[in-house]
């Protein structure tokens, strides 16, 4: 009869451990998500707007992911970035409606939520002074009739501007609260009658490592961190 009762007590828990582990293994409870502070163009089932995210206690710069799903209980709201931990729920193919996907976020924790200061550069900035290669500045920019400028775009990473006789647009690589990376610079072929200035420019520009923004300046510097332009904000 013990033994009767033991063999049925061994089942009652193997059951019970089963269940447990097979509850456990749809749901994931306590999975750090880091969300971006603006929104991307995707296509899901439509064109629509994705929030960015990336899976881990650290995030990088450069390794944002589309992210096609709600979070359950979360507020997003764009201009800061976001550490969130969520229980991530595994639905049965069978109960998931068409289209939809099989996987349930739902917020546990906002753990950390920060401005993102790399917004700052998006906005028009109207060059001021530039410096040559010899660490002096080049012109006196009030004397020119149109001001070359740039245009930054941080959420699609794109440039455009003018450049004292061109108009142009580019890409930004890299990205940080305090570096910047400018590349794949393409222009219209216009000849004006003093290129210094603009071949001036498009040489610096590609100098760009870093930048600082102060008082409505936007300071942008080579690798050695020596000023090389100096940009004011549209107002």
């Amino acid at each position: 009869m013990n033994s009767f009762i033991k063999t049925i007590a061994i089942s009652i828990i193997s059951l019970i451990v089963l269940s447990c582990t097979t509850h456990k293994s749809n749901i994931d409870d306590g999975v750090v998500y880091w969300v971006n502070s603006y929104k991307t163009q995707c296509v899901g089932v439509a064109p629509m707007q994705c929030m960015m995210v990336q899976k881990g206690n650290t995030f990088s710069d450069d390794a944002w992911t589309n992210f096609y799903n709600n979070i359950e209980g979360f507020d997003y709201k764009p201009g800061s970035i976001y550490k969130l931990k969520l229980k991530v729920e595994k639905i049965e193919d069978n109960k998931v409606a068409a289209d939809a996907s099989n996987t349930k976020y739902t917020l546990i924790e906002v753990i950390e939520k920060k401005i993102d200061l790399r917004l700052r550069l998006t906005d028009i900035w109207v060059l001021e002074r530039i410096y040559d290669n010899n660490k002096t500045e080049l012109i006196n920019i009030p004397t020119l009739k149109k001001m070359p400028y740039i245009e930054i775009k941080v959420s699609t990473k794109s440039v455009m501007g003018f450049d004292g006789c061109n108009n142009f647009n580019g890409k930004i690589g890299s990205i940080s609260e305090d570096k910047i990376e400018i590349k794949d610079i393409a222009s219209t072929k216009m000849m004006c009658m003093d290129m210094q200035l603009t071949d001036c420019f498009n040489k610096t520009i590609t100098l760009i490592h870093k930048y600082t923004i102060e008082d409505g300046k936007l300071n942008f510097k080579n690798k050695n961190e020596e000023t090389i332009m100096v940009f004011r904000k549209v107002d």
